[in-house]
């Protein structure tokens, strides 16, 4: 069983940080000071990650379309209008929406601003608990886990050393024809992307980046959905779905939906 952890806002986290890289309110001096140094040592982040999080709701839409109405938001961070809740359920009124998270302050806003939404539900958890997450009061509760369910990974499995295996795991707890979305940073598109690394170290936080290849090996157990896995640029010239996302930006970031087989 997880534990809560010690809340301490003298410590820098990864939800705050990125709150302070989308313009948001919801952080700390401590927040700010890495938010500075990370912008300072990659000044195109701010702009990789909103890509990436066009990149994710379009993706999702696609996935609605094709049938899917159960999605697990991992690593939700704190809320950004538009809530990706908000969009599914205008276009799938009968979706089924959990964010999952192991940020306590986190948790706390998620749950004031779109809970007591019925369609909407919060999970506190580790998504390297796999086990746990299979349990009856967790996933399964809200969720029909013998139907399809589209997992949203955004910009978070970069923080994981042993991302593969929580992908494999996931592959095996989810039933076949359920869906990944993935954005990652790439260390292979932007050298300035591998400098962040030594920023968010200096903060304890721990940051890896990965190049095709590594991704590729990660997704084993999964069905890359056609282009594959592209950089967000490319996706936006390659599929009339994300036609949204600008052709020219900052590269850095990959994207990919896949399907568990």
């Amino acid at each position: 069983m997880n534990e809560l952890p010690t809340l301490n806002l003298d410590v820098a986290t990864t939800a705050r940080v990125y709150d302070d890289l989308f313009r948001g309110k919801d952080n700390y001096d401590v927040d700010r000071e890495l938010a500075a140094g990370l912008r300072e040592r990659c000044p195109q982040l701010p702009a990789i990650l909103h890509r990436a999080n066009q990149f994710v709701r379009e993706a999702v839409a696609r996935l609605v379309d094709e049938g899917i109405t159960q999605f697990v938001d991992v690593g939700t961070g704190y809320p950004r209008e538009p809530f990706l809740h908000a969009e599914i359920l205008a276009w799938a009124p009968q979706a089924r929406i959990v964010y999952l998270d192991n940020d306590l302050l986190v948790g706390a806003h998620t749950r004031a601003l779109m809970l007591p939404c019925e369609a909407v539900s919060f999970v506190w958890a580790d998504i390297t608990d796999t086990a746990g997450l299979g349990a009856p009061n967790k996933l399964g509760e809200f969720l029909d886990l013998s139907k399809p369910v589209a997992l949203v990974a955004e910009s978070v499995l970069e923080f994981l050393p042993g991302a593969a295996e929580v992908l494999a795991a996931m592959a095996e707890l989810l039933a076949p024809g359920s869906r990944l979305v993935i954005s990652h940073l790439a260390s292979d598109l932007c050298p300035e992307v591998g400098l962040l690394r030594e920023v968010f170290s200096q903060a304890g936080i721990e940051l890896y980046p990965r190049d095709r290849d590594e991704l590729a090996e990660m997704l084993t157990g999964y069905t890359l959905t056609d282009p594959g896995i592209m950089p967000l640029h490319e996706w936006a010239a390659r599929a009339e779905q994300f036609s949204q996302l600008p052709r020219q930006q900052p590269p850095g970031c990959y994207g990919v939906i896949a399907e568990v087989r």
